[in-house]
């Protein structure tokens, strides 16, 4: 199938964002808002590529383009912000054919290589899946060795009582010592000075363990300035006034996931502190009609056992990656802008 792209630029805007629309896979951070913002933040390239069948949109792909001297790298979504997923995003109308459906993401999967290998010419490349595109075989023909990669997200159905329910003994125990009390703190959803708020508890946090902090501070602040309102939500947990922990969400439409934020709270804090602001999060984003909340990531065996108190299902999604012939000396340099993403 003949799929033309095209590399689209900010005077198409409306035309990505449209496409967006209709595509099940789609993140927020695949406006072109966010797209500009990140590769700002990541001093990248970023190439928008468009597939078209005729005037048909079938499918978006936004890459990252980061250039070391001679050697180059693509990246989706582009390293060292934290991004948990981008990658391609296609376009669905009615109910395809499998058949249909196959040829086109086929055929627009090969068409961006084409792109990539043309205008690019990368020695390192690594895309991450959006959750919910369960089909990447595309990536494997191009020559990418594929890995499954997992997230944990708990089904926000039944209302607040049944989640709750779906929690272990032991997060619901420290739920209800924090509730019995809430006069000693508030919790509230705050504008952009609590991002860069949330971000200084967070990096404090990393420094205290001596480990390098890579995200900007003021990268989420930034992002929800670009974004539409409610898009990206920060909360913070006050007692006497000062912050003492603080979360900050990205709203997906029928999910809300748990972005930046719930470290260790202060040492002299007798309050469940990430629990508190986790429930806050939850029962906010019930009431909006959210179906799924995020507890990103689950690649951490530590950080696992935490979110299990959550009553999360496992969710996949998947690492696609590809270097050229000749560079094993310089992998590690591309794999550890690839880890720091």
């Amino acid at each position: 199938m003949s799929i033309e792209i095209e590399c689209v630029g900010t005077d198409r805007h409306e035309e990505w964002d449209s496409a967006l629309e209709h595509s099940p896979h789609a993140t927020v951070f695949h406006r072109c808002a966010a797209l500009e913002q990140l590769a700002a933040e990541s001093g990248t390239e970023l190439h928008r590529l468009m597939g078209f069948k005729g005037q048909e949109p079938i499918g978006v792909l936004p890459i990252f383009e980061l250039r070391k001297g001679p050697f180059s790298a693509v990246f989706s979504p582009p390293p060292n912000l934290w991004i948990p997923r981008l990658g391609p995003a296609f376009v669905v109308r009615g109910d395809p054919k499998q058949r249909k459906r196959e040829r086109r993401r086929q055929g627009f999967i090969d068409a961006a290589f084409e792109y990539i290998e043309d205008t690019i010419d990368p020695k390192y490349l690594r895309v991450r899946s959006p959750t919910g595109l369960d089909d990447v075989r595309q990536f494997k023909w191009n020559d990418c060795t594929v890995r499954p990669e997992y997230t944990y997200v708990t089904d926000l159905s039944g209302g607040k009582d049944a989640v709750r329910d779906r929690f272990t003994s032991e997060a619901r125990r420290r739920l209800r010592i924090g509730q019995e009390s809430e006069s000693e703190y508030t919790i509230s959803e705050e504008g952009l000075d609590a991002t860069e708020t949330v971000m200084h508890h967070v990096e404090s946090r990393y420094n205290e363990q001596g480990e390098p902090f890579p995200v900007p501070t003021g990268f989420p602040g930034r992002l929800y300035e670009a974004l539409q309102p409610g898009q990206i939500r920060p909360y913070v947990l006050r007692v006497d006034g000062d912050v003492v922990g603080g979360h900050i969400y990205y709203d997906d439409g029928d999910t809300i996931s748990g972005w930046l934020g719930n470290v260790k709270p202060p040492d002299h804090v007798d309050l469940p502190v990430n629990e508190l602001l986790i429930w806050r999060g939850i029962t906010d984003a019930i009431e909006r009609g959210r179906t799924a909340y995020e507890l990103v990531g689950a690649g951490d065996p530590r950080l696992n056992r935490y979110k299990l108190h959550f009553g999360p299902e496992l969710t996949g999604f998947y690492s696609m990656e590809r270097s050229g012939a000749g560079i094993d000396s310089l992998l590690h340099l591309y794999r550890w802008f690839a880890q720091h993403s």
